[in-house]
């Protein structure tokens, strides 16, 4: 796969739990299964997250707004989920 394109993302950005986050314009979420993982093409590029998070992979695919409070795992798992779907490049920071 290319490599992305995409905006520099802020990673200081101090995280909590009722962060407004949305979906990037024009990236798609498709989720499949593979093997006991979950790939989410994002665009050009995949993440792969345990199915155990399947929940959680449902809210950011279906929803253009969310919390990492709406993801429904433990807060810091939460937290984690979204800090690095915000460095792929599938949500960011409502400002």
């Amino acid at each position: 796969m290319d490599v992305a394109q995409v905006e520099p993302v802020d990673l200081t950005v101090d995280f909590q739990r009722h962060t407004v986050l949305r979906r990037r314009a024009g990236r798609p979420c498709v989720v499949s299964p593979v093997g006991d993982r979950l790939r989410l093409l994002i665009g050009d590029r995949y993440v792969e997250v345990p199915t155990r998070i399947a929940a959680a992979v449902d809210v950011v695919r279906d929803r253009e707004t969310l919390t990492p409070a709406d993801l429904g795992l433990e807060m810091a798992s939460n937290l984690v989920l979204a800090r690095r779907l915000v460095r792929e490049g599938l949500l960011e920071v409502r400002e």
